[in-house]
């Protein structure tokens, strides 16, 4: 039931799924006049291997604003990795194998992992 559903929605400019022993680097290009930051957003919690699939409704000023994300050996954390300038609140659906969905708002916190060191930030490149 809802009172025994643990998970969390985490944000981060970091990867989660990086190994811990690489220098963490925050990635950033430029767009316009403005700078855009790759972030993660994903789940966390006791709950999460009942999780059939989640669905990330982002910013409406997104091109596509709506992403499912099926959680699968590969991504167990239902891991979204997205582009944004800026903080906002999202909207998350979370499915769980009995088909029944449960709502959460998160807001971005990603801005909480910027380093003062200007070395901490790359550049993207693809």
């Amino acid at each position: 039931m809802y009172s025994d559903f643990d998970i969390k929605i985490i944000d981060s400019a970091f990867d989660p799924d990086l190994e811990s022993k690489k220098p963490k680097k925050i990635y950033y290009n430029n767009v316009g006049e403005k700078t855009v930051y790759k972030v993660w957003i994903f789940l966390e919690g006791k709950s999460l291997p009942y999780i059939k699939d989640v669905t990330y409704i982002l910013h409406p000023t997104f091109a596509d604003p709506i992403k499912t994300i099926s959680r699968s050996s590969k991504n167990p954390r239902c891991k979204l990795e997205i582009w944004t300038w800026g903080l906002f609140q999202l909207r998350v659906k979370i499915r769980n194998k009995k088909g029944e969905v449960f709502e959460k708002t998160h807001n971005l916190t990603y801005n909480r992992d910027f380093p003062i060191s200007k070395d901490d930030f790359e550049p993207f490149r693809s």
